[in-house]
């Protein structure tokens, strides 16, 4: 799987309706790296792509509110 474009990794983001700091949050970055790969100053590397089209898809989410938050 290759990296998404700055376009798409935007248009995802809105689609799933977040703005770009819930989007970080939700994976786990920088608010200034999730800026970078929209602005396409830097390539979002392909695991944090999947990571995201899993956490961001509806069909999905009621597992992972039913698996609960994982422990840190």
């Amino acid at each position: 799987m290759d990296s998404p474009t700055a376009d798409i990794v935007r248009a995802a983001r809105l689609e799933a309706n977040l703005t770009q700091r819930q989007a970080a949050d939700l994976l786990e970055v920088s608010y200034r790296a999730w800026q970078a790969w929209e602005q396409g100053q830097n390539p979002m590397p392909p695991g944090y792509w999947k990571l995201f089209l899993i956490l961001t898809d509806p069909k999905v989410q009621p597992c992972l509110k039913e698996w609960g938050e994982p422990s840190r």
